[in-house]
């Protein structure tokens, strides 16, 4: 039997193990947010002009904060130790001191799996019927 529980993507940029999981909240919070599909928020993480480039860490910042913050509320609900949310200036400074083209990697690993485990659910494949 299947496990509905998604398990995201393991990541440690500060010590804290966290977990990368693109829920319908964190969806939901990225789409409003920018006003703009969730695959298009994602593009936005790679510039093609200086300007964007530029914006380019800032959109990596605000999606990095939601995945946390959306990790941080899940531990929450599910422990008795209380984790802090973080702010996009607390993400900031942990991504200054890491590599910025692995934290994307990660996210783009961490949507498409997501992705992958909801087509699964749609679409069983046919040796998983029991």
């Amino acid at each position: 039997m299947r496990s509905l529980k998604p398990k995201g993507i393991e990541i440690n940029l500060d010590n804290k193990p966290r977990k990368l999981l693109f829920t319908l909240n964190v969806i939901d919070d990225l789409q409003e947010h920018y006003n703009l599909a969730i695959n298009e928020v994602l593009m936005k993480m790679f510039g093609e002009t200086e300007e964007e480039k530029k914006k380019s860490y800032n959109i990596l910042k605000y999606i990095m904060m939601v995945l946390i913050n959306e990790d941080v509320d899940i531990h929450n609900d599910e422990n008795s130790d209380k984790w802090e949310k973080v702010s996009e200036r607390y993400v900031g400074r942990i991504l200054a001191k890491c590599n910025t083209g692995f934290v994307v990697t990660m996210v783009l690993e961490a949507f498409s799996s997501s992705l992958m485990e909801t087509e699964e659910e749609e679409f069983p494949n046919e040796n998983s019927k029991q």
